[in-house]
């Protein structure tokens, strides 16, 4: 999605995306509300890179619209307030550790479906 600003607000969703808890039932695109999200069966994943001044950012989007998943959702956010960041290098070492090998990451992932805003405020981080 875009800000009022015209910048990218951008949403990730981590998860098993085979795993046994899914359905696929769903047709709806509509990622607006978190109570009915849609998944993709078989993921696609593109890599976003953004450059702003001296720092440079890289970001996962997986898009599709078959799947409905009997999971709980986990929403993360950070940088709600331009002055804490600090919290980009928390969400990115909660980033790496959920796309990681360790049994606890892929526990997660396949019991639960991660919605990730990684920058929930990018106006006024970028201003």
């Amino acid at each position: 999605c875009k800000t009022l600003v015209g910048n990218l607000c951008e949403l990730l969703t981590i998860t098993n995306f085979s795993s046994p808890l899914t359905t696929a039932t769903s047709t709806s695109s509509s990622l607006s509300s978190f109570s009915s999200p849609t998944p993709p069966t078989s993921s696609s994943l593109s890599t976003h890179h953004h450059h702003n001044q001296s720092n440079t950012t890289t970001s996962a989007t997986i898009t599709s619209t078959t799947t409905t998943y009997k999971k709980r959702y986990v929403v993360v956010t950070s940088r709600v307030h331009p002055g804490e960041s600090g919290a980009s290098f928390m969400m990115k070492g909660v980033i790496d550790f959920l796309m990681s090998d360790t049994k606890e990451a892929k526990i997660l992932r396949d019991n639960f479906v991660f919605k990730i805003v990684p920058m929930l405020n990018p106006d006024g981080v970028v201003e």
